[in-house]
């Protein structure tokens, strides 16, 4: 009991984060992104050298920082193929019409009729259905039940007069439509379909079914929807993993969306929002940035970090760039692309890397500095707990830029996969660590995601 109470301690104080954290008995520095100041140039190598960066394959080591945490490193080091290492300073771009008419004529060549993206009556009627039942709860035994909620009437009337005066859907030939941006469309395609294309200066859309695109690993953890056990698994996936990969690369080359890499793929389903039904199964891919081709990374499949450090930051947080596709064996059924970015400059086309022995000891300064906030809690210091490292990978994390709101660099840092034992167990999502790469400094991986 004593260990399950500190357990949980643990948990909620990595999931609110922490304040200032103590100084370590020795002393040692880690400051955020010092290698690159504002205008500063990044660290280069001799000119004209162009030398592959050493290091093991392997990392394998206990280490204690403090007498109650063991961290494991047992991890396999992934170097991407490149002799150069690029910094890189990027900022927003903009979305205009240019992009939605790609869309269009890649997605909607062969459309029949277009009209403006708004709910129709048959819609709206679903989702009177849906708001009637009411919000889910679990009773103890963990059987799910529904039951009313404040403003449940007052939302049923709302939509009872939508439908009333929702209009018949009705398509116009597309010389009649004034296609506008930002703004959002629905098309009729020749074999019968439909589709909708819409977004802003920010973020643009592709969907081709009614339903809620769910990743594997959200339906094993959790289960997908009311009732669906924990566990299961998606078993009638009808395209291989290969032939979405070529359907997805296909459809980006032919959008013009360049600089982006491969960072996860999963099986996936497409649930209908109201019936519970699959309509489909297929493979869900996510994108990001990757210029110079660093390792890609998707920063948002990680959980809260168990490492706390002192951060701080000169800028607004800068959204960062994520690109989603769903393909299933009839095609692409959604591509979702958020926050796109683009390179304002190149800071340095080959920027030198700590050597990797000067980076094992700043990641074990790292893991001391970033526990020594579990020490101060009598209940956690009291119990034991072990780190598992699994592995570590050469990318590259967006960092802000002293005094530029508008721009934020790009650069190469280390990340290594870790938990600890006892949450992996319960299955969990692994933590991430970022170190610079170029000076062994703390990167926040998450601090371009707090808008997604």
């Amino acid at each position: 009991m004593k260990r399950i109470t500190a357990l949980m301690l643990f948990f909620l104080l990595c999931i609110g984060g922490m304040g200032c954290q103590p100084t370590p008995e020795k002393e040692v520095i880690i400051q955020p992104n010092n290698a690159i100041e504002n205008n500063a140039e990044a660290p280069l190598s001799s000119p004209g050298t162009v030398e592959a960066y050493v290091a093991p394959a392997q990392w394998q080591e206990q280490y204690e920082p403090y007498d109650f945490i063991v961290c494991n490193i047992d991890m396999d080091i992934t170097l991407p193929d490149m002799q150069r290492y690029p910094v890189f300073v990027v900022q927003p771009r903009e979305l205009d019409i240019s992009a939605f008419s790609a869309f269009r004529e890649h997605f909607a060549a062969d459309a029949t009729g277009v009209r403006l993206d708004e709910p129709t009556k048959e819609e709206l009627m679903q989702e009177l259905e849906n708001v009637k039942k009411g919000h889910i709860q679990y009773d103890q035994q963990g059987n799910f039940y529904w039951e009313p909620y404040e403003g449940q009437e007052e939302e049923i009337a709302r939509l009872n007069e939508a439908i009333a005066a929702a209009p018949q859907e009705t398509f116009l030939p597309l010389a009649q439509m004034d296609f506008t941006w930002p703004n959002g469309y629905r098309f009729q395609l020749a074999d019968g379909s439909k589709c909708r294309i819409t977004g802003n200066a920010s973020r643009i859309s592709f969907v081709a079914h009614g339903g809620l695109v769910q990743s594997e690993s959200w339906i094993t953890r959790d289960g997908g929807y009311p009732g669906e056990p924990a566990g299961t698994k998606l078993e009638n996936v009808k395209i291989s993993q290969e032939a979405a990969i070529v359907q997805a690369e296909e459809a980006l080359s032919a959008l013009q969306i360049h600089n982006l890499g491969l960072a996860d793929i999963e099986k996936a389903r497409i649930l209908i929002d109201y019936s519970f039904e699959t309509d489909s199964e297929g493979w869900l891919l996510t994108y990001v940035r990757n210029d110079g081709g660093y390792d890609p990374i998707a920063f948002r499949n990680y959980g809260s970090s168990m490492l706390q450090f002192d951060e701080n930051l000169f800028s607004a947080p800068f959204y960062s760039e994520t690109l989603t596709i769903y393909i299933d064996e009839t095609g692409i059924r959604q591509l979702l692309w958020n926050n796109p970015l683009e390179v304002a400059e190149e800071r340095t086309d080959n920027a030198a890397l700590l050597p990797f022995d000067d980076i094992q000891a700043r990641i074990l300064q790292a893991m001391k500095i970033g526990l020594a906030w579990m020490k101060e809690n009598p209940q956690l210091a009291e119990t034991g707990f072990t780190f598992t490292f699994h592995s570590m990978r050469l990318s590259s994390c967006i960092v802000p830029m002293a005094d530029s709101p508008g721009q934020a660099l790009l650069v190469p840092v280390w990340a290594l996969e870790y938990g600890e034992d006892t949450f992996t167990a319960m299955g969990n999502s692994p933590s991430i660590l970022c170190i610079n790469a170029l000076d062994g400094s703390f990167v926040n991986p998450h601090y371009a995601l707090v808008a997604e």
